[in-house]
């Protein structure tokens, strides 16, 4: 899938699925995808750097952070994984380690400063 970081103040982001054109919305505690809204701060990450230049992507709304359960971190590589909102971990947590990088292929700007479509 290829996601675009719609940036705001204070290092705020919602996180949009090019495709679908629908955002990142926590949601008891998981994600589901809702239609884009910047009022709406259960759609508000907030990117929190950690030490290997990962990032931890923690909500507005509810606090909490992204959290895919990882038990193999080799062996889980090629998996895909539920992913739910936590209690944020207070150190570096492969759990909670999240990667963004631009997609292999031609795709539109991966940031657009707060622009909602």
């Amino acid at each position: 899938r290829v996601w675009q970081l719609l940036l705001y103040p204070n290092d705020f982001a919602m996180i949009k699925n090019a495709k679908t054109n629908t955002c990142l919305n926590a949601y008891g505690n998981g994600i589901v995808h809702y239609p884009c809204d910047a009022s709406n701060h259960a759609q508000m990450w907030k990117l929190i750097p950690m030490s290997n230049t990962a990032v931890q992507i923690k909500n507005l709304g509810n606090g909490k952070c992204i959290q895919a359960p990882i038990t193999n971190l080799y062996g889980d590589f090629h998996k895909v994984f539920k992913i739910f909102t936590v209690e944020c971990a207070k150190k570096d947590n492969f759990d909670q380690q999240w990667f963004l990088t631009t997609p292999p292929f031609t795709a539109k700007p991966l940031y657009r400063q707060g622009e909602v479509r």
